[in-house]
């Protein structure tokens, strides 16, 4: 589903560091093993919230 105004999406950096990559995460280790399986990592977390809202606009 293409979100509207996915180019305009708020990709919080908490959420992205703390959450999504982070392999501390009880709930979100094993979202980061998958992500970090495509080569993202928290320490460039701004290329992952780019990736996010390319698939966004694009999906």
């Amino acid at each position: 589903m293409k979100l509207p105004d996915a180019a305009l999406a708020i990709v919080d950096e908490s959420k992205v560091v703390d959450y999504l990559l982070s392999e501390r995460h009880p709930d979100g280790r094993a979202k980061a093993a998958f992500f970090s399986a495509f080569g993202f990592r928290a320490q460039h977390w701004r290329t992952f919230a780019g990736a996010l809202r390319v698939h966004g606009a694009s999906s």
